[in-house]
């Protein structure tokens, strides 16, 4: 029915025009990073942003609330806990406090957005 058609392409047209890729300045340089290579970002004001793959952590020179703005703009992101913004789809459990990623790393949650965060990665799961 038309309805159905319409919800369904309300929901898969962005994802056509979402650009997937995250570019950083790293070293100096333009670093494109797929988002399917981030678990996640955060910052610690004794050493900046950091980004995480899994495998490496990569210093980033911009801030973060430049990172944030970027990267929250994908529904895949979310900002769990004070500055620190993961990768849902490389989320593979959630407890009660933390989030547990696919490399076993666990991130918190705020407690003071646990409820909202939460809602927001099942709201998340179950409409991919």
């Amino acid at each position: 029915n038309r309805e159905a058609f319409s919800q369904t392409l309300s929901h898969y047209l962005p994802q056509l025009f979402e650009k997937n890729i995250f570019t950083a300045a790293v070293d100096d340089t333009q670093l494109d990073i797929p988002f399917d290579n981030i678990l996640y970002l955060d910052c610690n004001n004794s050493r900046g942003v950091t980004l995480h793959n899994g495998l490496d952590t990569i210093p980033i020179q911009d801030s973060y609330a430049d990172c944030a703005c970027l990267l929250l703009q994908n529904s895949r992101f979310l900002e769990c806990y004070y500055r620190l913004i993961v990768n849902m789809d490389k989320i593979i459990d959630m407890n009660e406090d933390t989030f547990i990623l696919v490399n076993q790393e666990r991130i918190p949650i705020s407690r003071r957005k646990r409820t909202q965060v939460k809602q927001e990665y099942i709201r998340y799961i179950t409409q991919k």
